[in-house]
């Protein structure tokens, strides 16, 4: 059986922090998994790609709508 904590960890190593918060929150996990420093991590992780998109200049379809996705979820 899968628990909630190694799905929340997967969902963590794929960059799903906000699906994390989700399970943590519904799973009464917010004590191990705090919410706030998982949506740290988001926003530290969805700026770098950020800023590794435009560095590289990278302004094709599919970079705009792995910006987008990431700042909509």
């Amino acid at each position: 059986m899968i628990c909630f904590a190694d799905i929340i960890d997967e969902l963590v190593k794929n960059g799903k922090e906000i699906e994390a918060v989700y399970f943590a929150s519904e799973s009464g996990l917010t004590k191990r998994f705090s919410p706030v420093s998982l949506l740290k991590s988001y926003l530290k992780n969805s700026k770098k790609i950020t800023t590794t998109v435009l560095k590289n200049g990278n302004y094709s379809a599919a970079a705009t709508v792995c910006l987008i996705s990431i700042y909509i979820v």
